[in-house]
């Protein structure tokens, strides 16, 4: 068995495991924002499409503060989040 088998079935289960509501502002989310409506974590940030199909990357400072500025689906600090660029959502 690869070593890494393990690791990328839990990263799909995590990102497969939220959902966000449907929003006519795709874009990125923190946890305590009302779009993100299920399977959300402390602190991370998530990337939400129209359809609400939703995508967690994990931690992100500005999800820390609590500021409601971090909930219009604003894509501005996407380069302060490692990896996002990189692993884009694929709009349906």
């Amino acid at each position: 068995m690869h070593v890494l088998a393990p690791l990328l079935a839990l990263v799909a289960t995590v990102s497969a495991a939220c959902s966000c509501a449907k929003v006519s502002n795709p874009g990125l989310y923190c946890w305590y924002c009302a779009e993100v409506k299920t399977g959300w974590a402390v602190n991370h940030v998530y990337e939400c499409a129209k359809s609400g199909k939703c995508h967690d990357y994990g931690v992100a400072n500005n999800c820390k503060s609590g500021n409601p500025s971090y909930c219009d689906g604003r894509d501005s600090w996407k380069r302060e989040i490692e990896g996002v660029e990189e692993a884009e959502m694929a709009e349906e």
